[in-house]
Order: structure tokens, then C-alpha cells, then sequence
């Protein structure tokens, strides 16, 4: 248990109703909403089985408050591709609203990079989108990282790519990359 009295641990199916939750939270509201949640939560369970990601929830007083994927160099991402450079990629970092600003995201995130260390990984990438998480870009630059390249549009085809909007609106994304060493 943490100086917060979080404490990080792997997700397990057991978590699922509130995985679920902490998605809903974060999405449009829709009638195929809870199931989309519900198959990307799943996904990353089985690629956490498959030792793909590091799937990891922050626990406060029995209840899920925040979670964090880490992706593996080498290893496919969730919708098959794999990356050739030699970094890991935070997935989806994500607090509920009740407990932001509280250092539950910093502490999930100093968790991965500390292991990505001990695995030799050198970098580590976050891909946000800056017109509506300015905020979260300056926090990361507060944390060292470091915008990589042009914004780019991530294409949305309602199934759940893109934080699982069930919109066909384009998602756009820019990618902060840190050096651990």
C-alpha cells in the first residue's frame, strides 16, 4: 500500500463490474456503451494473459479508482499491430474524477516506468489528444515527456477504437515519448 493508501496491483476478472464503470465514466452515453466497455476491458485481460500488457488497477478501500495499460515493445497491440521501435506504450491511463489530483495517476505511472526500467526498456510513449487534454500534455511535460511529431487522427469505425466512442468523428492523438535512462 502506498503513502496515498492506493494500492497497484494486476486487474482481474474478479474487477470487471468496475473496470466496466471506470470506462463508462469516460464514454459517450449510448445503448451499446456498456457493451463496448465491457469487450475492451475483457481484450486487455486476455493480453494480460497472454503477457502482452501489464494490465494494473489503483485500489482505494476495496473500490477500483484508477487503471493503467502498459504494452511491451515488440508485443501486438489491441488491435494486432506490432511496434518496431524499442518502446513501451502506455496504453490508457485513466483516473476517476473523484480522485484526480491526487497522485493516483503519478503514482500508476512512475509504477510502469520503474518497470519498464527493470526490464532495460529505455522509453516509454503516451499518445493524448491536445485539444481536449491540454491539461494532461502539460502534465506529462511536467513529468519529462516530450512531444514526438505532428498531432495525427485516429479514425474511429464505432467499435470501441479510440477511448470506445461509438462515434465516427476522428480522434486526434499526439505522441509524448520519455527517456528512463
Amino acid at each position: 500500500m502506498s503513502k496515498l493508501g492506493v494500492e497497484l496491483r494486476p486487474a482481474t476478472a474478479a474487477d470487471l463490474n468496475d473496470l466496466i464503470e471506470l470506462l463508462l465514466g469516460e464514454m459517450p452515453a449510448g445503448a451499446n456503451a456498456a457493451n463496448l466497455a465491457a469487450a475492451e476491458q475483457l481484450d486487455r485481460l486476455d493480453r494480460q494473459e497472454r503477457g502482452e500488457v501489464e494490465f494494473l488497477v489503483a485500489e482505494r478501500k476495496g473500490k477500483i479508482v484508477g487503471q493503467i495499460v502498459l504494452r511491451w515493445p515488440g508485443k501486438p497491440d489491441r488491435w494486432g499491430r506490432t511496434d518496431r521501435q524499442p518502446l513501451a506504450d502506455v496504453e490508457d491511463l485513466r483516473v476517476t474524477p473523484a480522485h484526480r489530483g491526487r497522485g493516483v495517476g503519478a503514482e500508476m505511472l512512475d509504477h510502469v516506468e520503474w518497470l519498464c526500467m527493470r526490464e532495460d526498456i529505455d522509453r516509454v510513449v503516451l499518445a493524448v489528444d491536445p485539444s481536449t487534454d491540454a491539461d494532461i500534455v502539460a502534465w506529462l511535460q511536467r513529468r519529462d515527456y516530450v512531444p514526438v511529431g505532428d498531432a495525427y487522427e485516429v479514425p474511429r469505425d464505432g467499435s470501441g477504437e479510440g477511448e470506445g466512442s461509438t462515434s465516427a468523428e476522428p480522434s486526434r492523438r499526439v505522441d509524448l515519448v520519455k527517456d528512463l535512462w
